[in-house]
């Protein structure tokens, strides 16, 4: 049975139709005869034009009126006791358009509609991508494929060539044979003309009519034979390739709420735990320049229309696209401000954490995204489309970074092919996998979303390199690659006469004199 609400203004009713979650609030009688609600954003549903309410054929009593109103609960908030019903006062949401503002990613409910405005902190951005469909001809989608911007340059390359050279073997036949049709219905004085041993002649002794007749149809001829000929081209390319390819641009995004501090006590305020404060991901579709050039790392941002939806493992996914509106605060944030609604800068995680973070995976089995900078000491291939890169630093352990990629790549890590001896460079979100027991080193995955950077990490690279160009650094990265070379576990160290070691016992063993 459909539940409706009947609303009033203090002059007018209306009747209303609800969501799932406001249907459950109302059957918990938190929503009943009344109660005051905020509203934005409703859809008017069963007339294009509005109705006047003082018509005699509207009557919002009656159960069957077709005039409804749609409310959803992301746009829908319980009002003040002693609020005044009727339009808010532009006064206290003119910067908002006549919407209200969403305070935490908390108050968002999945499926709830659109969200009407939320302040949130851009913690991550990642490379653009693709999603490729291929349709088959009955637009039925037949395969999906992430690609990031260079495959969608090249895939888009394959196929204006590929257009291009069917196009050419179809184009001479579409011709002629449109040109057979086409002249079938041209003028007598034109067809003789055409079959005259000299054109030229035969029209020079035509009379002034007979020359307006071939002069007007030869224009009509060009216009009509170009598209007929395009037709024929293309139905034939259909014919050749049933398949139809389609992309669309999108943008991955980590965000969080911004914590409006004058919205808490200051007990809350100084208490506030920043991790506890859960990151979501949004997906930005079809993302102009402009928008594309608001969303940076750190920057606060007022975004309106955006859909939550919830995700396989029960969390919240936002989504965006180019209806969804995209400004910055009218007051621009502190950077400690920023901090506390959950903010990290990008900072390069050492080659120690990360051993230890692979290992703790090996027992988890779950996979993590890491920033580092370190020196590529040695590049193998591991077969026609996979490539492995052996990744140290001063600590002497070792990260082994796998790339799929195509079967023509020459340098899968960008590493410029006049380069020579060990390389320093910085990866933003390389996949950490499992800890390697047999080499005793780290592994991580060169993802989608994994792109290569020096600028981000600026100060750890130059330590790096040189450190790399050090007598010392130059013999430790010798070492490694000797190591390697050699199928010795990684994690040794060069040999040294002292060794001060910190660690745990774990076990004691007695051991019988012989």
């Amino acid at each position: 049975t459909e539940v409706r609400l009947e609303l009033t203004d203090g002059w007018y009713s209306l009747q209303a139709v609800v969501d799932g979650f406001l249907l459950g609030l109302i059957e918990q009688r938190q929503i009943k005869v009344g109660s005051k609600l905020m509203v934005c954003n409703a859809q008017l549903v069963g007339s294009d034009d509005g109705v006047d309410p003082l018509d005699d054929c509207y009557d919002s009593s009656k159960r069957n009126c077709q005039v409804l109103l749609k409310i959803n609960s992301n746009n829908t908030r319980p009002a003040r006791w002693d609020a005044k019903l009727g339009f808010v006062s532009p006064k206290y949401n003119h910067h908002l358009g006549g919407t209200f503002l969403v305070k935490s990613l908390r108050d968002v409910i999945p499926d709830g509609g659109a969200i009407p405005a939320i302040d949130l902190v851009v913690c991550r951005k990642y490379p653009k991508l693709y999603l490729e469909h291929i349709s088959d001809s009955n637009h039925n989608i037949v395969e999906t494929l992430h690609l990031t911007e260079a495959e969608e340059a090249e895939r888009l390359s394959e196929h204006e060539a590929r257009h291009q050279l069917t196009s050419e073997k179809y184009a001479e036949e579409a011709r002629t044979y449109c040109a057979k049709e086409l002249d079938e219905d041209a003028p007598e004085e034109w067809k003789k003309m055409v079959a005259s041993g000299s054109p030229e002649d035969f029209y020079q002794q035509l009379g002034e009519n007979e020359k307006i007749n071939v002069d007007s149809w030869e224009k009509k001829r060009t216009t009509l034979l170009h598209g007929m000929v395009l037709k024929s081209i293309q139905d034939s390319l259909k014919d050749d390739s049933p398949n139809q390819r389609s992309s669309v641009p999108y943008i991955r995004l980590l965000v969080r709420s911004f914590s409006h501090l004058e919205d808490l006590s200051l007990n809350e305020a100084h208490n506030l735990n920043t991790d506890e404060i859960p990151s979501v991901e949004l997906l930005f579709w079809r993302v102009s320049e402009q928008v594309e050039s608001l969303l940076k790392e750190g920057s606060v941002l007022r975004m309106k229309k955006l859909t939550a939806k919830r995700g396989r493992f029960d969390e919240i996914t936002l989504t965006a696209g180019p209806e969804t509106h995209v400004e910055p605060l009218h007051h621009a944030p502190t950077y400690q401000h920023i901090l506390m609604s959950g903010y990290k800068k990008r900072v390069p995680t050492s080659l120690v954490s990360i051993n230890i973070e692979s290992k703790r995976i090996c027992a988890s089995r779950e996979t993590r995204d890491f920033d580092v900078a370190a020196c590529i000491v040695k590049v193998l291939r591991v077969s026609r489309n996979k490539s492995l890169a052996y990744l140290t630093d001063e600590s002497g352990l070792v990260l082994k970074l796998f790339r799929d990629h195509k079967d023509h790549a020459v340098d899968p890590f960008s590493l410029g092919a006049a380069q020579t001896g060990p390389v320093v460079t910085a990866f933003l979100d390389v996949q950490i996998s499992s800890f390697d027991t047999s080499e005793q080193c780290a592994v991580g995955d060169w993802t989608l979303l994994t792109c290569k950077t020096n600028r981000m990490m600026q100060i750890r690279c130059e330590e790096l390199q040189t450190w790399c160009k050090s007598p010392q650094g130059i013999k430790f990265c010798c070492d490694v690659v000797n190591r390697i070379d050699s199928m010795i576990p990684l994690c040794i160290e060069p040999f040294i006469e002292k060794k001060v070691c910190v660690g745990y016992f774990l076990h004691l063993h007695e051991m019988q004199n012989r």
